[in-house]
Protein backbone atom coordinates (compact mmCIF):
# COMPACT_ATOMS: atom_id res chain seq x y z
CA UNK A 1 0.00 0.00 0.00
CA UNK A 2 1.34 3.43 -0.92
CA UNK A 3 2.31 5.81 1.84
CA UNK A 4 1.55 9.51 1.76
CA UNK A 5 4.56 11.55 2.84
CA UNK A 6 3.37 14.37 5.05
CA UNK A 7 4.81 17.43 6.71
CA UNK A 8 4.85 15.40 9.91
CA UNK A 9 7.10 12.53 8.87
CA UNK A 10 9.21 11.30 5.97
CA UNK A 11 8.96 7.55 5.75
CA UNK A 12 11.91 5.55 4.55
CA UNK A 13 14.45 7.33 6.73
CA UNK A 14 14.17 4.81 9.53
CA UNK A 15 14.80 2.04 7.02
CA UNK A 16 18.14 3.68 6.18
CA UNK A 17 18.88 3.97 9.88
CA UNK A 18 18.01 0.34 10.52
CA UNK A 19 20.24 -1.00 7.75
CA UNK A 20 23.11 1.29 8.79
CA UNK A 21 22.77 0.40 12.48
CA UNK A 22 22.69 -3.34 11.79
CA UNK A 23 25.71 -2.98 9.51
CA UNK A 24 27.66 -1.38 12.36
CA UNK A 25 26.56 -4.11 14.78
CA UNK A 26 27.46 -6.96 12.42
CA UNK A 27 30.78 -5.32 11.49
CA UNK A 28 31.78 -5.07 15.15
CA UNK A 29 30.34 -8.33 16.47
CA UNK A 30 30.47 -10.72 13.50
CA UNK A 31 33.07 -9.24 11.16
CA UNK A 32 36.21 -10.16 13.14
CA UNK A 33 35.25 -13.85 13.14
CA UNK A 34 34.24 -14.07 9.48
CA UNK A 35 36.70 -15.81 7.13
CA UNK A 36 38.59 -14.30 4.24
CA UNK A 37 36.92 -11.70 2.09
CA UNK A 38 33.55 -12.19 3.81
CA UNK A 39 34.74 -10.01 6.70
CA UNK A 40 34.27 -7.01 4.39
CA UNK A 41 30.53 -7.63 3.91
CA UNK A 42 29.49 -5.56 6.91
CA UNK A 43 30.94 -2.09 7.35
CA UNK A 44 31.13 0.37 10.21
CA UNK A 45 32.43 3.74 9.06
CA UNK A 46 30.43 3.92 5.80
CA UNK A 47 27.31 3.20 7.86
CA UNK A 48 28.16 6.13 10.14
CA UNK A 49 28.51 8.36 7.08
CA UNK A 50 24.99 7.28 6.08
CA UNK A 51 23.89 8.28 9.60
CA UNK A 52 25.43 11.73 9.06
CA UNK A 53 23.48 12.17 5.83
CA UNK A 54 20.24 11.15 7.57
CA UNK A 55 21.02 13.48 10.47
CA UNK A 56 21.56 16.49 8.21
CA UNK A 57 18.29 15.72 6.46
CA UNK A 58 16.34 15.42 9.69
CA UNK A 59 17.80 18.55 11.25
CA UNK A 60 17.09 20.75 8.25
CA UNK A 61 13.77 19.26 7.15
CA UNK A 62 11.57 21.07 9.72
CA UNK A 63 13.26 24.43 9.01
CA UNK A 64 13.29 24.50 5.23
CA UNK A 65 10.75 27.33 5.24
CA UNK A 66 10.37 27.94 8.96
CA UNK A 67 11.97 30.27 11.43
CA UNK A 68 14.42 28.57 13.79
CA UNK A 69 15.18 29.76 17.33
CA UNK A 70 18.56 28.57 18.55
CA UNK A 71 17.81 28.02 22.22
CA UNK A 72 14.78 25.71 21.83
CA UNK A 73 16.51 23.91 18.98
CA UNK A 74 19.74 23.25 20.87
CA UNK A 75 17.95 22.35 24.10
CA UNK A 76 15.85 19.79 22.25
CA UNK A 77 18.76 18.25 20.42
CA UNK A 78 21.06 17.94 23.41
CA UNK A 79 18.33 16.56 25.67
CA UNK A 80 17.81 13.86 23.06
CA UNK A 81 21.41 12.67 22.83
CA UNK A 82 23.20 13.59 26.06
CA UNK A 83 21.31 11.54 28.70
CA UNK A 84 21.45 8.26 26.69
CA UNK A 85 25.11 8.91 25.88
CA UNK A 86 26.00 9.49 29.54
CA UNK A 87 24.24 6.30 30.60
CA UNK A 88 25.88 4.29 27.81
CA UNK A 89 29.30 5.73 28.71
CA UNK A 90 28.83 4.79 32.37
CA UNK A 91 27.79 1.25 31.45
CA UNK A 92 30.73 0.91 29.07
CA UNK A 93 33.19 1.97 31.75
CA UNK A 94 31.59 -0.47 34.18
CA UNK A 95 32.04 -3.20 31.57
CA UNK A 96 35.71 -2.28 31.25
CA UNK A 97 35.54 -0.84 27.72
CA UNK A 98 38.05 1.93 28.38
CA UNK A 99 38.28 3.07 24.75
CA UNK A 100 34.57 3.94 24.83
CA UNK A 101 35.15 7.67 25.28
CA UNK A 102 35.18 10.91 23.32
CA UNK A 103 38.97 11.08 23.07
CA UNK A 104 39.88 7.63 21.72
CA UNK A 105 37.03 7.83 19.25
CA UNK A 106 35.37 4.44 19.72
CA UNK A 107 31.61 4.79 19.09
CA UNK A 108 31.35 8.22 20.75
CA UNK A 109 33.42 10.02 18.10
CA UNK A 110 30.34 10.36 15.88
CA UNK A 111 28.17 11.58 18.76
CA UNK A 112 30.69 14.39 19.34
CA UNK A 113 30.47 15.23 15.64
CA UNK A 114 26.68 15.36 15.85
CA UNK A 115 26.82 17.71 18.83
CA UNK A 116 29.09 20.07 16.91
CA UNK A 117 26.83 19.97 13.85
CA UNK A 118 23.87 20.91 16.04
CA UNK A 119 25.79 23.91 17.37
CA UNK A 120 26.77 24.99 13.86
CA UNK A 121 23.30 24.68 12.34
CA UNK A 122 21.89 27.98 13.73
CA UNK A 123 24.80 29.69 11.95
CA UNK A 124 24.69 27.62 8.76
CA UNK A 125 20.92 27.97 8.20
CA UNK A 126 20.85 31.76 7.63
CA UNK A 127 24.02 31.50 5.54
CA UNK A 128 22.37 28.86 3.33
CA UNK A 129 19.46 31.24 2.73
CA UNK A 130 21.87 33.88 1.49
CA UNK A 131 24.32 31.92 -0.67
CA UNK A 132 22.69 28.49 -1.05
CA UNK A 133 23.77 25.05 0.13
CA UNK A 134 26.15 24.14 -2.70
CA UNK A 135 28.79 26.81 -1.92
CA UNK A 136 28.70 25.77 1.75
CA UNK A 137 29.12 22.11 0.79
CA UNK A 138 31.99 23.02 -1.54
CA UNK A 139 33.77 24.92 1.23
CA UNK A 140 33.25 22.04 3.65
CA UNK A 141 34.73 19.56 1.15
CA UNK A 142 37.80 21.75 0.74
CA UNK A 143 38.21 22.00 4.53
CA UNK A 144 37.60 18.26 4.97
CA UNK A 145 40.29 17.26 2.49
CA UNK A 146 42.67 19.90 3.84
CA UNK A 147 42.51 18.15 7.20
CA UNK A 148 42.52 14.60 5.80
CA UNK A 149 45.39 15.12 3.37
CA UNK A 150 47.29 17.54 5.54
CA UNK A 151 47.28 15.25 8.57
CA UNK A 152 47.19 11.93 6.75
CA UNK A 153 45.73 8.86 8.44
CA UNK A 154 46.80 5.75 10.28
CA UNK A 155 47.70 2.39 8.76
CA UNK A 156 43.99 1.57 8.45
CA UNK A 157 43.06 4.74 6.55
CA UNK A 158 40.61 5.78 9.28
CA UNK A 159 38.65 8.99 8.85
CA UNK A 160 38.12 9.54 12.57
CA UNK A 161 41.68 9.59 13.88
CA UNK A 162 41.90 13.38 14.15
CA UNK A 163 40.42 13.70 17.63
CA UNK A 164 37.24 15.49 18.71
CA UNK A 165 38.66 18.80 17.56
CA UNK A 166 38.85 17.82 13.84
CA UNK A 167 36.83 14.62 13.23
CA UNK A 168 33.68 16.70 12.79
CA UNK A 169 35.29 18.73 9.99
CA UNK A 170 36.21 15.60 8.02
CA UNK A 171 32.62 14.34 8.26
CA UNK A 172 30.89 17.71 7.76
CA UNK A 173 30.31 17.37 3.97
CA UNK A 174 28.18 14.25 4.53
CA UNK A 175 26.00 16.07 7.07
CA UNK A 176 25.58 19.09 4.79
CA UNK A 177 24.68 16.83 1.87
CA UNK A 178 21.81 15.58 4.04
CA UNK A 179 20.68 19.18 4.60
CA UNK A 180 20.80 19.83 0.86
CA UNK A 181 18.77 16.70 0.18
CA UNK A 182 16.11 17.83 2.69
CA UNK A 183 15.82 21.10 0.78
CA UNK A 184 15.07 19.41 -2.55
CA UNK A 185 14.00 15.77 -2.00
CA UNK A 186 10.30 16.34 -2.69
CA UNK A 187 11.17 17.46 -6.24
CA UNK A 188 13.54 14.60 -7.06
CA UNK A 189 13.10 10.93 -7.87
CA UNK A 190 15.86 8.34 -8.20
CA UNK A 191 15.88 6.21 -11.35
CA UNK A 192 15.87 2.45 -11.01
CA UNK A 193 14.50 0.15 -8.31
CA UNK A 194 15.27 0.51 -4.61
CA UNK A 195 17.06 -2.85 -4.51
CA UNK A 196 19.60 -1.53 -7.02
CA UNK A 197 20.49 1.42 -4.76
CA UNK A 198 20.66 -0.77 -1.67
CA UNK A 199 22.91 -3.22 -3.47
CA UNK A 200 25.10 -0.51 -5.02
CA UNK A 201 25.56 1.22 -1.67
CA UNK A 202 26.33 -2.02 0.19
CA UNK A 203 28.81 -3.26 -2.42
CA UNK A 204 30.53 0.11 -2.61
CA UNK A 205 30.83 0.24 1.18
CA UNK A 206 32.37 -3.24 1.21
CA UNK A 207 34.82 -2.40 -1.58
CA UNK A 208 35.87 0.78 0.23
CA UNK A 209 36.29 -1.22 3.45
CA UNK A 210 38.62 -3.59 1.61
CA UNK A 211 40.43 -0.63 0.04
CA UNK A 212 41.02 1.16 3.33
CA UNK A 213 42.78 -1.93 4.73
CA UNK A 214 44.67 -2.99 1.62
CA UNK A 215 45.40 0.13 -0.47
CA UNK A 216 46.32 3.80 0.08
CA UNK A 217 42.67 4.73 -0.69
CA UNK A 218 41.55 4.91 2.94
CA UNK A 219 38.23 5.98 4.38
CA UNK A 220 39.69 9.41 5.04
CA UNK A 221 39.78 9.94 1.25
CA UNK A 222 36.69 8.04 0.11
CA UNK A 223 33.91 8.84 2.57
CA UNK A 224 32.86 12.20 1.12
CA UNK A 225 32.15 10.71 -2.34
CA UNK A 226 30.45 7.79 -0.58
CA UNK A 227 28.13 10.29 1.16
CA UNK A 228 26.74 11.26 -2.25
CA UNK A 229 25.90 7.61 -2.97
CA UNK A 230 24.37 7.26 0.50
CA UNK A 231 22.16 10.28 -0.24
CA UNK A 232 21.02 8.67 -3.50
CA UNK A 233 20.16 5.48 -1.62
CA UNK A 234 18.30 7.49 1.00
CA UNK A 235 16.26 9.31 -1.64
CA UNK A 236 15.42 5.98 -3.24
CA UNK A 237 14.18 4.69 0.14
CA UNK A 238 11.98 7.78 0.50
CA UNK A 239 10.63 7.41 -3.04
CA UNK A 240 9.86 3.72 -2.50
CA UNK A 241 8.16 4.37 0.85
CA UNK A 242 6.00 7.01 -0.78
CA UNK A 243 5.00 4.72 -3.64
CA UNK A 244 4.75 1.31 -1.97
CA UNK A 245 4.83 2.00 1.77
CA UNK A 246 7.74 1.68 4.14
CA UNK A 247 9.04 -1.68 5.34
CA UNK A 248 7.60 -1.78 8.85
CA UNK A 249 10.19 -4.07 10.49
CA UNK A 250 12.98 -1.84 9.23
CA UNK A 251 11.18 1.31 10.34
CA UNK A 252 10.70 -0.20 13.80
CA UNK A 253 14.37 -1.13 14.12
CA UNK A 254 15.41 2.26 12.77
CA UNK A 255 13.48 4.05 15.48
CA UNK A 256 15.86 2.48 18.02
CA UNK A 257 19.02 3.03 15.96
CA UNK A 258 20.64 5.44 18.44
CA UNK A 259 20.31 2.90 21.25
CA UNK A 260 21.60 0.15 18.96
CA UNK A 261 24.60 2.25 18.00
CA UNK A 262 25.42 3.34 21.54
CA UNK A 263 24.87 0.05 23.30
CA UNK A 264 25.73 -2.84 20.99
CA UNK A 265 29.32 -3.28 22.19
CA UNK A 266 28.27 -2.85 25.83
CA UNK A 267 25.46 -5.37 25.49
CA UNK A 268 27.79 -7.76 23.64
CA UNK A 269 30.34 -7.53 26.46
CA UNK A 270 27.64 -8.43 28.99
CA UNK A 271 26.44 -11.38 26.90
CA UNK A 272 29.98 -12.65 26.37
CA UNK A 273 30.70 -12.45 30.09
CA UNK A 274 27.54 -14.07 31.43
CA UNK A 275 25.90 -16.10 28.64
CA UNK A 276 27.93 -17.09 25.57
CA UNK A 277 30.96 -16.10 23.52
CA UNK A 278 29.96 -17.49 20.12
CA UNK A 279 29.44 -14.41 17.88
CA UNK A 280 26.38 -16.03 16.30
CA UNK A 281 24.76 -16.07 19.75
CA UNK A 282 26.25 -12.84 21.06
CA UNK A 283 24.88 -10.76 18.21
CA UNK A 284 21.12 -11.52 18.53
CA UNK A 285 21.25 -11.63 22.33
CA UNK A 286 23.00 -8.25 22.44
CA UNK A 287 20.35 -6.76 20.15
CA UNK A 288 17.62 -8.09 22.43
CA UNK A 289 19.39 -6.69 25.47
CA UNK A 290 19.38 -3.20 23.95
CA UNK A 291 15.60 -2.92 24.01
CA UNK A 292 15.32 -1.99 27.73
CA UNK A 293 17.84 0.80 27.15
CA UNK A 294 15.74 2.12 24.29
CA UNK A 295 12.49 1.80 26.23
CA UNK A 296 13.60 3.27 29.54
CA UNK A 297 16.48 5.60 28.63
CA UNK A 298 16.27 6.81 25.05
CA UNK A 299 12.50 7.16 24.66
CA UNK A 300 12.03 9.19 27.87
CA UNK A 301 14.87 11.45 26.73
CA UNK A 302 13.05 12.01 23.44
CA UNK A 303 9.82 12.85 25.23
CA UNK A 304 11.56 15.25 27.59
CA UNK A 305 13.36 16.92 24.69
CA UNK A 306 10.11 17.50 22.79
CA UNK A 307 8.37 18.89 25.86
CA UNK A 308 11.20 21.25 26.79
CA UNK A 309 11.58 22.46 23.23
CA UNK A 310 7.87 23.16 22.87
CA UNK A 311 7.85 25.01 26.19
CA UNK A 312 10.81 27.18 25.17
CA UNK A 313 9.23 28.03 21.81
CA UNK A 314 6.02 29.08 23.53
CA UNK A 315 7.96 31.16 26.05
CA UNK A 316 9.86 32.83 23.24
CA UNK A 317 6.67 33.99 21.56
CA UNK A 318 5.10 34.95 24.88
CA UNK A 319 8.03 37.30 25.49
CA UNK A 320 8.42 38.50 21.91
CA UNK A 321 4.78 39.29 21.14
CA UNK A 322 4.17 42.02 23.80
CA UNK A 323 7.21 44.05 22.71
CA UNK A 324 6.06 44.36 19.10
CA UNK A 325 5.16 47.96 18.33
CA UNK A 326 2.05 49.11 16.51
CA UNK A 327 0.43 45.70 16.70
CA UNK A 328 -3.24 45.47 17.66
CA UNK A 329 -4.72 42.87 20.00
CA UNK A 330 -6.01 40.75 17.14
CA UNK A 331 -2.55 40.61 15.60
CA UNK A 332 -1.01 39.57 18.92
CA UNK A 333 -3.59 36.81 19.22
CA UNK A 334 -2.64 35.59 15.74
CA UNK A 335 1.03 35.52 16.76
CA UNK A 336 0.24 33.50 19.87
CA UNK A 337 -1.89 31.05 17.91
CA UNK A 338 0.84 30.68 15.29
CA UNK A 339 3.45 30.09 17.97
CA UNK A 340 1.50 27.20 19.45
CA UNK A 341 0.99 25.73 15.99
CA UNK A 342 4.70 26.19 15.26
CA UNK A 343 5.68 24.35 18.42
CA UNK A 344 3.35 21.44 17.68
CA UNK A 345 4.40 21.28 14.03
CA UNK A 346 8.11 21.18 14.80
CA UNK A 347 7.45 18.53 17.45
CA UNK A 348 5.73 16.38 14.82
CA UNK A 349 8.48 17.02 12.26
CA UNK A 350 11.22 15.89 14.61
CA UNK A 351 9.42 13.02 16.33
CA UNK A 352 11.52 10.00 15.58
CA UNK A 353 14.22 12.04 13.81
CA UNK A 354 17.15 11.32 16.08
CA UNK A 355 20.53 10.09 15.03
Amino acid sequence: MASVQSAQRVEGLDSVRAIAALSVVFAHLLGPSMPGITKYIFTGHPAVIAFFVVSGFCIHYPYRQREMHALPFLAGRFLRIVPPTIVAFALAQTAGIKTYNVVDGYILWSVVCEAIYYCLYPLILPLSRKIGWLPIIAMSIAASYAVAIGHGSDQYGNAHKYGPQLNWLVGLPAWLIGCYLAEHFDRWRMPGPLLFWRFATAVTASVLYWATLNTPAGFYLTMTPFAVLAACWMLSEINAAEEFGAVRPLETIGAACFSIYLMHVVAAAAVAKFVATDPLLVCPLALALIYPFYRYIEKPSHSAARSIKKMLIMKYYAVAAPIEKDVDDAAVERVDTASVHDAHAIEKHEKGFTV
